[in-house]
This record gives C-alpha cells, structure tokens and sequence, in this order.
C-alpha cells in the first residue's frame, strides 16, 4: 500500500490525514485515528513513516467544514462503490430496471417484453437459471444494494449535520476521525452481508 502526504491534524498527534493510492481510483485522501482505527496494517505503515507535524494553522472554520464535508462524501462515494462491486454507472443504472423488471414478473403483471428479456440474460449467463430463479436473484440483489446504500446515505447525512454543528477545527478532525472509523465498521459489516 502505498502512503504519502501523512501529517498530524490535531495537537495530540492521534489522527493523521494522508494519502492512500488505490489500484481503481488512485490517490485517496484518508484520516487515521491511531487511537482506534480498525486498519491495522495501515497503522503500523504508518508508524514507520516520517510524519509531519500538526502546524496550527488559521483556516476559516467554514472552510474547515467544506473540506472535512468534501472528505465525507468522497468516502461515501468509495463505499458505494464498494458495494456495488465497482460496478460502473451504467451497470448499476441498469440494476434499477432489472429489479422492476423483476417484481413485474414476480407479482404476475409482466410487460409484454419482460420475459424475454430475462431469457436472454439467463442465456448469456449460461448457469441453467431459470425465468424465476434469475428474478429472485435480481430480487435478493436489489434488496441487499438498497439495504447497503440506505445505511451509507444515513451516515452520511448524519456526518454531515455533525460537521455542520461542530464550532472548532479540533472538533471536526476528532468527529471526522470517528466518524470514518465507524463507517468502515459498518462497511465491513455490508460487505460481509
């Protein structure tokens, strides 16, 4: 894993920002509370490194919240992303018809070209599926892509108000720091879902 730009954000040296390449997406500005972050083999790269110090600096605290909002949503966007197994836009925008789709035919009331479609996925897939069996499947995914996207968009929303709310720097690198290390809890949990 490669890190770079890893410096102190608070006084008492326990969170750190830096940078985090990604094989996909590339750099990925990331927040390490070394107090109770759920990465180990990144917190023990990093106590390798040379780190740099926390320079107070004098930074509007509405900009203070722009940036840590910024770092809020571009974490929940590699969440999504996750979830849905990188899937790129168009597939996953596909996802939603293929669900209606799916329900037509389950409640009895396809369209005229609801079935036919579904076959020719089914003979694409070569994996013996059935009309039915594909559409639970398609089902159960919708379900699960829905359930997972519900709980990122909620703590994203909720990070959100809290940086909103927050009335120092400090408060928000502590709350961003926190923040992040229950959301890769909660991603972790997803995943495994």
């Amino acid at each position: 894993m490669d890190i770079k730009e890893p410096q102190y954000i608070n006084s008492e040296s326990t969170i750190i920002d830096c940078m985090i390449e990604h094989p996909k997406f590339g750099w990925i500005p990331t927040t390490v509370n070394l107090t109770n972050d759920d990465r180990p083999e990144l917190v023990a790269q990093l106590a390798k490194m040379s780190i740099t110090d926390f320079i107070p600096e004098v930074i509007a605290l509405s900009t203070t919240k722009e940036n840590a909002q910024l770092k809020i949503e571009n974490f929940s966007t590699q969440c999504r992303a996750q979830i849905a197994d990188n899937a790129d836009h168009y597939k996953a925008a596909g996802w939603t018809d293929k669900h209606q789709r799916a329900a037509r035919i389950k409640s009895g009331n396809p369209e005229p070209d609801d079935i036919a479609i579904v076959q020719k996925e089914i003979s694409r897939r070569k994996k013996g599926e059935t009309v039915n069996q594909l559409v639970d499947i398609q089902l159960a995914k919708a379900k699960t892509y829905a359930f997972a996207t519900s709980e990122i968009d909620g703590m994203e929303s909720a990070a959100i108000s809290a940086i909103d709310a927050a009335s120092s720097a400090e408060q928000i690198a502590t709350l961003l720091a926190t923040l992040k290390t229950e959301a890769n809890q909660a991603l972790t949990t997803l995943i495994a879902k």
